[in-house]
């Protein structure tokens, strides 16, 4: 069904400066090439290359994307940051003009500026959107629902910026010009993601189904094949189709555009894939919370990789963000050791 028009957020007045250039880490140690089983190092033909955010304090990056000026962006998780590197791995950090609140997830909108959320940390501050230009200029735009932990962000194919809206169980549009709208669910339960799909309409994961939803707020329901399903993080992939994590059965899954449903269960079972993105490659490469990133390709074949870092029972050198760069590698956040990286793929 249609969801029904919110009001109009207005744009906020901050604009942030360019932050201190970050320090480059160095490269990851090459091994043998890791198929299957819990996944074993990078061999030669997947060399991977980390960098340091900060060499004086932890940053925590979360979700990371290909930029319009040929640099990869992430948000910094808790720090309240921006973070831009180049592909030779040059950083620099903005801050975001809202003290004590977290950006978490971002996009690159038809507008050429980049896209993203803002979570309030503590209760007399707003959960906010907000877009920063490839320069460094920051603007904050509030919503109608300022107490929602707005996390998941894409543009749409209607040349707008979406993003989910979990405890009030809504999604939400924003124009280009700051104008947000919302879209009442069909379910009680919030939605976990949402991207633009190559058939014009929005494709959104909630409880146990996927959502179709027309830029008018039609929403068509397509139900998972079982109670456990739980659809998190979403990909469309070179085959057309849609794919998504499950976390919490370990597994990946590939559901057609009329809902048809393949899952395909990954080999390591003390983590579950978190994000997914489709690579450069043919694949769609996914990252895991014990500090490996994996490769599927579209007939379900798995590889996965272990990255530099602790060990890799430790859950808390987690895997984050992954997005296929402008340099063809596919890059990565390391969260608790703040770091990004890529792989080659």
């Amino acid at each position: 069904m249609g969801g029904t028009g919110g009001t109009g957020g207005a744009a906020g007045g901050g604009a942030g400066g360019a932050g201190a250039a970050g320090t480059s880490g160095g490269a990851g140690d090459a091994g043998t090439a890791g198929a299957g089983g819990l996944g074993g190092a990078a061999g030669a033909s997947n060399t991977i290359t980390t960098f340091t955010i900060n060499a004086t304090a932890t940053r925590h990056p979360r979700n990371i994307v290909a930029g319009p000026d040929g640099n990869l962006w992430f948000t910094e998780d808790i720090d309240g940051r921006i973070g831009r590197v180049t592909p030779a791995g040059v950083i620099t950090e903005f801050t975001v003009p809202t003290p004590q609140v977290s950006t978490y997830d971002i996009t690159v909108g038809q507008d050429g500026n980049l896209w993203f959320t803002e979570i309030a940390q503590v209760n007399n501050r707003s959960s906010q959107i907000g877009r920063i230009t490839p320069a460094g200029l920051i603007t904050e735009f509030t919503t109608p629902s300022p107490t929602d932990r707005h996390s998941r962000i894409s543009a749409g194919p209607d040349g707008n910026i979406w993003f989910v809206e979990p405890d009030v169980h809504m999604i939400a549009r924003i124009t280009l010009t700051g104008t947000v709208t919302e879209f009442p669910l069909l379910t009680g339960i919030g939605p976990q993601d949402i991207i633009g799909g190559p058939d014009g309409n929005l494709w959104i994961s909630e409880g146990f189904q996927i959502d179709r939803m027309t830029p008018a707020g039609v929403i068509t329901p397509f139900p998972m094949p079982s109670v456990d399903f739980a659809p998190y993080h979403l990909a469309f992939g070179p085959d057309g189709n849609l794919w998504m994590t499950e976390e919490i059965v370990y597994k990946i899954a590939r559901m057609t555009l009329a809902g048809t449903v393949t899952e395909f269960t990954i080999p390591t079972r003390s983590a579950g894939p978190w994000e997914i993105e489709r690579g450069p490659d043919g694949n769609l490469w996914y990252t895991l919370s014990i500090n490996r990133i994996g490769r599927i390709t579209p007939a379900g074949v798995v590889d996965q990789f272990l990255l530099p870092g602790p060990p890799p029972t430790i859950t808390a050198a987690a895997a984050a963000g992954v997005a296929a760069g402008p340099d063809g590698n596919i890059w990565f956040t390391q969260f608790s050791l703040g770091k990004v990286g890529y792989i080659t793929p």
